[in-house]
């Protein structure tokens, strides 16, 4: 835990590139309770999205989707917009997003992704800034993807919540792939370093 701001971070035993390697080939078809988080996370993503349509008109939004996974969400965002776009590292969802749904996901990591600058009205990152190595270097990259005024939406656990602090080290979100583990306050001073200007903060209950 950093003494200066209070940010909590894994210390890492895995270089970048094994880490990527390990990411790169995750499963996600082949098991039971791999189908029924599928199912669940459509029915959160439907919620995810009745909160954005309260900030942004989705209708025909260039949207990417950061941690596309098999592409669950930009299937939710189809009756807004046909703009939709995604990145995805694990090479198996990457392709059953495309397969499944006809999705544009690219396999690739953020610092790697083909994206052009200034041109997404919204990107959305969901359960996946936890994972990333450098989140740092990653807002960066992708606040030059957004056109001015553009938003980005994310979702992360909250390591200061009152459950966290119950549970100390047996909190189910200290796992093996979870690198960062942020607060309002921690994930707010990493994104306005960035160039962003945090617009509104909001619990939202989720299982898994």
């Amino acid at each position: 835990k950093c003494d200066e701001c209070g940010l909590v971070v894994q210390l890492l035993e895995h270089s970048q590139d094994d880490i990527l390697e390990f990411i790169g080939n995750e499963k996600y078809l082949d098991e039971e309770i791999g189908e029924l988080n599928l199912k669940e996370k459509g029915v959160q993503f439907r919620k995810l999205i009745s909160l954005m349509r309260q900030i942004n008109d989705l209708k025909d939004a260039h949207l990417l989707d950061v941690g596309a996974n098999t592409g669950v969400f930009l299937n939710e965002m189809r009756s807004f917009s046909s703009n939709l776009s995604g990145i995805e590292p694990s090479r198996e969802a990457a392709k059953a997003a495309k397969t499944l749904f006809d999705h544009n996901v690219q396999n690739a990591v953020i610092s790697a992704a083909r994206l052009e600058d200034q041109y997404f009205d919204i990107i959305t990152m969901w359960d996946v800034i936890e994972h990333l190595y450098d989140p740092k270097k990653d807002l960066s990259i992708l606040y030059k993807k957004l056109k001015p005024g553009g938003m980005i939406y994310i979702t992360t656990h909250d390591v200061s919540d009152w459950f966290a602090k119950l549970m100390g080290s047996q909190y189910p979100a200290f796992m093996y792939q979870h690198f960062f583990h942020f607060s309002h306050r921690t994930l707010s001073l990493m994104l306005e370093k960035e160039g962003f200007k945090v617009i509104k903060l909001k619990r939202f209950c989720k299982s898994w």
